[in-house]
């Protein structure tokens, strides 16, 4: 059994180009799609840092004043977008930056770090505004070019809720803390969770915790996608037919079991009649003897998948037709002794009995006879006609004595061989008829059984009217 290797590279090339963008913010318009500054995760609306949306890249000097003493800062410039991010070098992007930064005149990514004595520890959030509906879809991935130097206790952190921003889900993996990274990096994040939501979010915050040593450019997000692969469900092919080991001459009703809808087939029979099929459920016949594979293609709307399981059929020879001799009224056929043999009267009358190699024909007519082999295949031989019996010996060959000695009653079969009225008579050694029974043509084939009889011998004779055969019973 095996599956189409083509077939399936070509589905999951398929699947690889079929991704859906379900969202995407580049920025370059503005900001209608993330609420900046919110209180979600602990995080605090109106600190000294806060999320803002601008192409701001050149850095500068300004002061702080701590404990009433003045601090003076630089903030370097921050580093231009590679290609891949749409308005690149100095596109609009969403990032932290510090009022102190603001009140010097300066606005790229940057941030004050806390320091325990003038600024404490804070968090700031950037909720994505609206739902994302990922129903339908089994691969969903977010994408975004990031950026942070920070520290080891100032970094950034991505998050997603399921409920609309009533609760949000810290993604740890691949990466926990984005930080130490001065230059833009591409992150694509590739959860279960993200699949068939239908209130999907996703939120970026940073975390500002006391620290002795920080650094910029804070954290600062662009060219945010969610993409998904739709699920995709293809068929899964499988088939069966009502017989695999047959005889020549044979046909086959083949069956499709194929799951996931199909909508169309396309069967492959080589060596058979027809050799291929779209029916759903063909019939197919073959011929000659062999072992032959079948092949099942069966599409969906989303695609089509391949069975082929070799040597599915296996087609026995028939065994050779016999040949028939006639010698007076007995007919022979070649003789094999792994043969099993059927004498027929006429074209179709099975002759009961009748299964030896040769037959002693009892009435005019034409015989054949059909072989089968251990395999269960048959053939016919060709038909022969049989001559030259009278009447009187067809009269006395048309009936046996069944069990002859007989226990309390006689059995008398007849095979009726011609159109008149048959008369059977059993008369006791007296003289005395003690059973009689008219046959009609209508039933070729009879078996009589009389009721308890005497011990005794008794004459049993058949009449067709012009000539009566007598045969002797015994009854004990």
């Amino acid at each position: 059994m095996k599956k189409n290797l083509l077939l399936s590279l070509m589905l999951i090339s398929t699947l690889v180009n079929g991704q859906t963008v379900l969202f995407s913010e580049n920025f370059e318009t503005g900001n209608s799609t993330f609420t900046l500054n919110t209180t979600d995760v602990n995080s605090t609306s109106s600190g000294y840092n806060s999320w803002t949306v601008n192409n701001a890249y050149s850095g500068g000097s300004g002061s702080v004043t701590c404990l009433g003493f003045p601090f003076t800062f630089t903030i370097p410039n921050t580093p231009s977008q590679p290609a891949g991010i749409t308005g690149n070098p100095n596109s609009y992007y969403l990032h932290t930056v510090s009022d102190a930064a603001i009140a010097s005149g300066v606005s790229n990514c940057c941030f004050l770090a806390a320091d325990g004595i003038c600024n404490s520890a804070e968090r700031y959030f950037a909720a994505m505004t609206n739902d994302i509906s990922t129903s339908g879809y089994d691969t969903v991935t977010l994408s975004f070019w990031w950026i942070c130097e920070g520290g080891n206790n100032s970094f950034g952190e991505v998050y997603y809720s399921l409920n609309s921003g009533s609760a949000w889900t810290k993604i740890t993996n691949p990466i926990s803390n984005y930080n130490n990274n001065g230059s833009w990096a591409q992150q694509n994040i590739t959860l279960p969770s993200f699949a068939n939501q239908t209130t999907l979010r996703f939120g970026f915050r940073f975390v500002n915790q006391v620290a002795t040593a920080a650094n910029d450019p804070g954290f600062g997000i662009d060219e945010i996608k969610v993409t998904g692969v739709q699920n995709v469900v293809l068929p899964v092919v499988n088939f069966t037919s009502n017989i695999q080991t047959f005889c020549e001459e044979s046909c086959v009703q083949f069956t499709d079991l194929s799951t996931n809808n199909p909508a169309s087939w396309q069967w492959y029979f080589p060596g058979a009649l027809p050799n291929s099929s779209t029916q759903q459920n063909p019939l197919i016949c073959y011929t000659q003897p062999g072992s032959y594979d079948v092949t099942l293609v069966a599409c969906n709307s989303n695609g089509c998948d391949s069975l082929t399981i070799p040597g599915f059929i296996q087609v026995n020879p028939n065994p050779p037709a016999p040949v028939l001799t006639i010698n007076g009224d007995t007919i022979c056929a070649t003789f094999n002794s792994n043969y099993t043999y059927q004498w027929y009267y006429n074209v179709s009358t099975l002759i009961p009995g009748a299964t030896n190699y040769c037959y002693i024909a009892v009435f005019p007519g034409s015989y054949h006879v059909i072989v089968t082999d251990p395999t269960g295949c048959q053939n016919s031989s060709d038909t022969v006609v049989v001559t030259g019996i009278n009447e009187l010996s067809q009269l006395f060959n048309s009936f046996s004595l069944v069990g002859n000695p007989f226990q309390h009653s006689i059995t008398v079969e007849i095979n009726h061989f011609t159109n008149h009225v048959l008369n059977l008579e059993i008369i006791n050694a007296e003289g005395k008829l003690v059973f009689n029974k008219m046959v009609v043509p209508n039933y070729p084939h009879i078996k009589l059984k009389t009721p308890d009889l005497s011990s005794g011998v008794y004459s049993v004779q058949l009449s067709d009217g012009k000539n009566k055969a007598i045969k002797k019973a015994v009854v004990y």
